[in-house]
């Protein structure tokens, strides 16, 4: 999970590894560099990736994350806004998020 705010971040995180946690491995980070770090050493291990979810659009954040994990599904974590100037509508219309 990529999410430029620590709290919100560890409450989402917190969420997801109680409800997942014993299945898979959960993580976020607050940066996409750092985030983007993260993917590639998963991709290098051959570890597969099931879910990305986002709450900012970092620039080339998901079209990079798609080329390393391509079957991983693109999840942009918006409040409710579907106008279509809304950064999560633009997303979705240009196929950056699933």
């Amino acid at each position: 999970m990529l999410d430029h705010d620590r709290r919100s971040l560890d409450v989402v995180l917190s969420a997801l590894s109680r409800r997942f946690g014993n299945e898979f491995t959960v993580t976020g980070e607050t940066s996409a560099q750092a985030a983007l770090c993260a993917l590639e050493d998963l991709a290098a291990a051959a570890e597969p990736v099931a879910l990305l979810l986002v709450a900012d659009l970092a620039s080339d954040f998901l079209d990079r994350a798609h080329r390393l994990h391509p079957l991983a599904k693109r999840v942009f974590l918006v409040d409710r806004d579907y106008r279509s100037a809304s950064p999560a509508v633009q997303a979705m219309a240009l196929g950056r998020v699933d």
